[in-house]
This record gives C-alpha cells, sequence and structure tokens, in this order.
C-alpha cells in the first residue's frame, strides 16, 4: 500500500506576516493530520484550508 499525499499538503505551516488571527487548518506531515492554526491575512502558502472538512479532503493519506 502506498501513501499519496500532494505537494500542497506537505509545506510548512506558515502563518504569514500579517496579523489577523484567521481561525484555518493546516496539513502537518509529523502527525499526518490536519490541525487548527491562525493565519496571518497574508503571505503563508499553499498548506492552509479554511475548515477541517476541506483539509481532510484535500490532504488525507489515500491508499493505492
Amino acid at each position: 500500500k502506498n501513501r499519496e499525499i500532494p505537494q500542497i499538503c506537505r509545506l510548512p505551516k506558515k502563518v504569514g506576516y500579517c496579523h489577523a488571527l484567521i481561525p484555518s487548518y493546516f496539513f502537518n506531515m509529523a502527525t499526518m493530520r490536519c490541525e487548527p492554526f491562525n493565519y496571518g491575512g497574508c503571505g503563508g502558502n499553499s498548506n492552509r484550508f479554511q475548515d477541517l472538512t476541506s483539509c481532510v479532503k484535500q490532504c488525507s493519506p489515500k491508499t493505492n
């Protein structure tokens, strides 16, 4: 069984350089789970989702 994690889910968590506190989720490669964090509102990367469902749908390990 091979687990395929999309490239955007492998990116590190990035809060960004602004100071908003936007509740978001990112995929943590260390725990293989979607976890909450507060996004700053600008900067950051693609490993950021508005809700848990979106994160899980995009990043949960798929077995081939």
